[in-house]
């Protein structure tokens, strides 16, 4: 009875992984952007979409358009070149691949944004870009635009950048760190299509031992001095009292 049932459950497993691939359930590829999904208006942007061993050809489709573009190479991934983004570039990118007989599932979406059709916002800090060890920042993102998102990005260098969305305002609390942040802002209608990056803002925090001590010090030699007078005046009238007598 044991061999034949597991006779029947491999036999289940192996009928289901072949209709699996006729199918067409082939593994998702993969698709992003060099150098980046954030594009600045008129640069070269490239899309590169790659499939597993056996690829046939490639198709990259952007949502809610009629763009596709094909390719045909038997190659592990694919290139998708634009020499120079518009607003109509803009928007949810998806790619797929084919083997001899199926096409096979989506890619995870991507994302392109053109930045720079708009006049760069202003960033600031609150309550100012030194901050002592533990004390919290605000920054403020504003724009000329009646703007209702507005978008905190913190630069890494070569790693990826941090983001932080905020819908309706632009304040945003930021833990006191050493970095540099910039904002951009964009119109909910226009997901796509955000402003310039504002100038770079640097946070600086001092670490306790090194903060400037200088109001502190000033109060104290004044009290220290205040104290000395009245010091000075007591052993005055003491002297006078006994010259008196």
């Amino acid at each position: 009875m044991f061999p034949s049932l597991m006779a029947l459950v491999c036999f289940g497993l192996c009928m289901g992984m072949r209709i699996r691939v006729e199918a067409g359930f082939l593994p998702r590829p993969s698709l992003w952007a060099e150098p980046g999904s954030l594009i600045p208006y008129g640069d070269p942007v490239t899309l590169w979409c790659r499939g597993p061993p056996g690829a046939h050809g490639y198709r990259l489709w952007k949502k809610g358009s009629s763009y596709s573009k094909s390719m045909h190479r038997t190659e592990r991934q694919a290139k998708f070149h634009i020499s120079s983004v518009t607003k109509d570039a803009a928007g949810s990118y998806y790619c797929f691949y084919h083997n001899q007989f199926h096409w096979s599932e989506s890619s995870e979406r991507l994302t392109l944004v053109v930045t720079g059709l708009f006049s760069k916002p202003s960033l600031s800090a609150l309550p100012s870009p030194e901050l002592a060890s533990g004390q919290e920042a605000t920054l403020c993102c504003q724009s000329d635009y009646r703007f209702d998102n507005f978008v905190l990005i913190k630069e890494e260098g070569a790693n990826s950048p941090q983001y932080w969305e905020s819908e309706g305002h632009a304040d945003f609390p930021i833990p006191a760190e050493t970095a540099a942040y910039r904002c951009y802002s964009f119109h909910s209608q226009l997901p796509f299509l955000w402003t310039a990056p504002s100038d770079l803002l640097e946070l600086r925090v001092t670490e306790a031992g090194s903060q400037d001590y200088t109001t502190e010090n000033l109060i104290r030699l004044s009290l220290a001095a205040l104290l000395l007078l009245i010091l000075v005046f007591f052993l005055a009238e003491a002297w006078h009292s006994w010259r008196r007598h």
